[in-house]
C-alpha cells in the first residue's frame, strides 16, 4: 500500500505529518476539547447561577470534538480512497506494459 502523508502548514514552514501522527494529533485536540467540556459541567455543578450556560459551553466544547474527529475520518476515508484508486491506476498501467512487452 502506498504511504499517505500530509503536510501541514505554509509552503516554506510546514511539517511533514503521518497518518500515525496525524492520528494522535487529533486524538490529542479531541481529549483537550473533551477536558473544556468536562471542566464547565463540573464549574455547572457549583454554580447554580450560570449552570445553563456552562452547560451550554460543555455542549460547544463536546460539539468541536465531535466534528474535529468526523472530519479527521471523512479525511481518512477519502485519501484512503485515492490512494486505493492510484494504486489500482498504477498496477492497472504495469499490467498492461508487462502484457505488452511480452507479446
Amino acid at each position: 500500500m502506498v504511504p499517505l502523508l500530509c503536510w501541514i502548514g505554509g509552503s516554506t514552514t510546514g511539517i511533514l505529518i503521518t497518518p500515525s501522527l496525524e492520528g494522535r494529533l487529533t486524538v490529542e485536540k479531541v481529549q483537550r476539547l473533551r477536558a473544556m467540556g468536562s471542566l464547565c459541567r463540573q464549574q455547572a455543578a457549583y454554580n447554580s447561577i450560570n449552570n445553563w450556560k456552562l452547560l451550554a459551553e460543555a455542549e460547544y466544547w463536546e460539539h468541536l470534538a465531535h466534528l474535529e474527529l468526523s472530519s479527521y475520518f471523512q479525511e481518512c476515508n477519502a485519501t484512503g480512497s485515492n490512494g486505493l484508486a492510484q494504486l489500482q491506476t498504477v498496477t492497472n498501467a504495469n499490467d498492461t506494459l508487462e502484457t505488452i512487452a511480452t507479446a
